[in-house]
């Protein structure tokens, strides 16, 4: 399940415009949006070709940091699946909280640093975070899909089912030389697997051949063998479409019955799982401020390249659902835009330019 995707904007206003018009903006799309005043640090603005490099690399950083926040995203509501349908709400109201309470943090992004400087710190912080997470849910992953494949091993058929119930110590022969093995044989193969396993390869015991059990697909059957032809008999019953089972005579004592294993891989999955709930808050909360640090530099970058220097804009941060962007954007054209601009169609502007500047990142 996934939840609505938000879109977050950053809006510089000319202050060329009466401060009232920051007022006026953000009612015009209350209902579109929550928005709020944004001071912009004064970043280190340098030469028109260090902020056209800043712009470019920050097209590239924009685009990692969406594919991150949405990894973090659904890290948050998969580990949180108990929860079912209100994980989603608590993603998207955890989301908007930080993004309604940003403001720039001096102490992580220092504005005294170059800001090519300070993007690269934005993005490795970003990178962090996603490591962080991909490799705890690898981890939660691995462990939930070998608690299934044990589920299965336990209520399967005889082609995947855990043999260990079925094999007693009466019925192994385990020496220096020779072995044991068991051997899914379908239903409808047993009369062929009866005449012709004793010479599937050399060295397997005549008559060792014991029905061990039956389903409505398989029978699996206990063979006698020297350890040397044990490669050789499993090709051989490979190829009559028979299944020599992953089994030895001292497969249980090394990794326990199914029922032992059941319970460690379900302790495995429930102590990772935890350990994701005690992180999945912080990497919400740190990919999202990351996230919006990066927009903000997008959208000064963005300002000063439009309206020169000093900066000389007022900021306006807007946080609603992705499916209203256009509709902020369009309302800041109407208020902000000249008449040569375009009309914003979906998350683009068409011909023109626009006399505000913005960045927008999706959540």
């Amino acid at each position: 399940m996934k939840a609505e995707q938000q879109a977050l904007v950053f809006v510089c206003i000319p202050e060329s415009y009466p401060e009232s018009s920051v007022t006026d903006f953000i009612g015009a799309i209350k209902s579109s949006a929550s928005a709020f005043p944004f001071t912009y640090p004064y970043l280190p603005v340098g030469t028109i070709d260090n902020l056209m490099s800043v712009s470019e690399m920050l097209q590239t950083a924009l685009v990692a940091s969406e594919n991150t926040v949405s990894n973090v995203l659904q890290a948050v509501i998969d580990v949180n699946d108990s929860m079912g349908k209100k994980t989603t709400s608590y993603v998207a109201d955890k989301a908007k909280y930080v993004l309604l309470n940003f403001d720039w943090d001096e102490a992580k992004f220092p504005s005294r640093y170059t800001m090519t400087h300070i993007v690269e710190m934005i993005s490795s912080r970003l990178q962090t975070v996603d490591d962080d997470c991909a490799g705890v849910m690898r981890r939660y992953t691995d462990a939930q899909h070998d608690l299934e494949a044990l589920i299965k091993e336990s209520t399967g058929s005889l082609q995947v089912q855990a043999v260990d119930e079925v094999v007693g110590p009466e019925h192994v022969v385990s020496t220096e030389w020779m072995t044991t093995r068991v051997v899914a044989v379908p239903r409808g193969l047993v009369s062929e697997w009866k005449k012709t396993y004793e010479t599937m390869a050399e060295y397997v015991v005549p008559r060792s051949d014991l029905c061990l059990a039956k389903d409505k697909e398989y029978e699996l059957h206990r063979v006698v063998l020297f350890t040397k032809s044990v490669d050789d008999f499993t090709k051989a019953a490979r190829d009559a479409k028979m299944i020599v089972r992953n089994w030895t005579p001292d497969y249980v004592s090394a990794n326990g019955s199914i029922a032992e294993r059941i319970v460690d891989a379900t302790e495995a999955a429930a102590l990772v799982k935890h350990e994701g709930l005690e992180l999945a808050p912080g990497w919400l909360e740190e990919a999202v401020s990351a996230a919006a640090h990066l927009t903000a530099v997008a959208s000064f970058v963005e300002g000063v390249l439009r309206h020169g220097t000093p900066p000389q804009f007022r900021g306006v941060v807007a946080v609603g659902p992705r499916k209203k962007l256009a509709t902020v954007l369009r309302a800041a054209e109407k208020m902000f835009g000249d008449k040569k601009s375009g009309v914003y169609d979906d998350t683009k502007a068409l011909d023109g330019l626009l006399s505000f500047a913005e960045a927008h990142h999706v959540l």
